[in-house]
Parts: C-alpha cells; structure tokens; sequence
C-alpha cells in the first residue's frame, strides 16, 4: 500500500540493502487464504493472527484476540459442523 508509511519504509530498507522483492498490491487485487497461507509460511508464522495490527479498532471490535480453550473450540467446531 503506497499510502502506508511502514510499507515504504520497508521497501526503502530493502532497496538500499539490495534485497529483491515482489509487491501483492492487495487493495487492487483480491486476497485468497492460499496467498496468506503461502505468507505465513514464508515468514515462519504460526497464526494470521500475527500479520494483524493488534492496536487496530476493527481489531478490537471484531475480538479478534479471542484465544479459545480446546472445549470451547471443540464446540464450536462441532455447532459448525451440525
């Protein structure tokens, strides 16, 4: 995103230290899982959870911070799956 100052500056730092790079302009094309699965495999995440800016408002409201017990995640899976 050329509007987002850590973008450029990230791109600056890989500039000047030579590092080649392909940009994924996600406002103009549509994110698939598959692409976030490739990225978070190529940065050694283990969740998307980490790609996300946690300080965010929609990130607040969404309770995207929810970290579920394995019974209550259990439940839920299966009330999907019913």
């Amino acid at each position: 995103n050329p509007r987002c100052s850590k973008s450029r500056e990230v791109l600056a730092v890989l500039d000047e230290n030579g590092i080649d790079y392909d940009v994924y302009k996600y406002m103009e094309n549509i994110i698939t899982v598959e692409v976030i699965y490739d990225l978070l495999e190529k940065l050694g995440y283990q969740s998307a959870q980490e790609l996300m800016r946690k300080k965010e408002s929609i990130y607040k409201s969404l309770n995207l911070n929810w970290k579920p017990t394995k019974s209550t995640w259990l439940k839920r899976w299966l009330k999907i799956q019913n």
